[in-house]
């Protein structure tokens, strides 16, 4: 890791080095995983929208990487490209959180097989659960959870890099600010991908058409959706920022 560091720029924050390495090589496993031929009698279909997911949840990483760099450079050019990065970071990150609803995919497998005779035992005990032995359904969860969690944990270390930035930069109170507003922000974006089916390019080549169906489907239930949304992505979000803290502590 020393050596690593050592080509490592200073304004890429180098405790962040191990987390990015770790996440970068998950996704890259996940994505091979599927995209190997010899897996596909696991996955029973080419899960081609999962590594597609694990990407677009990795741009807002790569657009705070930017950001950094562009902060840290004296260069003209590379101040005019801070606010074209922070504009592409803020529209692809809802993509990362979005990850977690991908859990609702594990309904299309068996998990729980039914169990027709069990005898006198449901009278005292209740029904009793026999889990499904199949590999394949396993393998699958497996993915799944991978997956999800690479996702979700690029997108999270993306917002902590430009927490970080923007207290270095305005204070800790701006910080905070920034992690309310893109959590509030996402929950919003979660309700549009995974309610409404709409993807991030529709924001720019269909916005009217978006719009109209945002504002004929909100209604209560869908303003508590994007509380709940937006709750979810701020605590993934904090499960990472207290593993980096132990982490540090260490």
């Amino acid at each position: 890791m020393r050596i690593i560091k050592k080509h490592i720029p200073a304004w890429f924050p180098h405790d962040l080095i191990a987390p990015f390495l770790y996440l970068s090589g998950c996704s890259l496993l996940v994505t091979g995983l599927i995209v190997n031929s010899f897996f596909h009698i696991y996955l029973q279909a080419l899960w081609w929208w999962l590594p597609w997911n694990i990407f677009l949840a990795g741009l807002p990483l790569f657009f705070a990487i930017c950001v950094l760099w562009a902060s840290h450079g004296k260069q003209r050019v590379r101040r005019l490209l801070i606010l074209p990065c922070w504009v592409l970071w803020l529209f692809f990150y809802p993509n990362a959180p979005y990850m977690l609803t991908n859990l609702i995919h594990l309904n299309h497998f068996e998990f729980i097989l039914p169990i027709k005779d069990y005898g006198l035992y449901h009278m005292f005990f209740g029904p009793p659960i026999q889990f499904s032995g199949d590999p394949a359904v396993w393998f699958v969860f497996l993915i799944l959870i991978a997956g999800v969690a690479v996702g979700s944990g690029l997108g999270s270390l993306s917002l902590v890099m430009l927490q970080r930035h923007v207290a270095q930069e305005r204070g800790v109170v701006w910080s905070w600010l920034l992690v309310a507003g893109i959590s509030l922000l996402s929950g919003i974006g979660i309700w549009i991908g995974r309610i409404l089916r709409f993807n991030s390019w529709d924001m720019v080549f269909r916005p009217f058409y978006l719009i109209r169906n945002i504002a004929r489907q909100f209604n209560w239930d869908a303003f508590l959706l994007c509380i709940l949304f937006a709750i979810m992505s701020a605590g993934a979000y904090l499960l990472l920022q207290v593993f980096l803290t132990k982490e540090l502590r260490k």
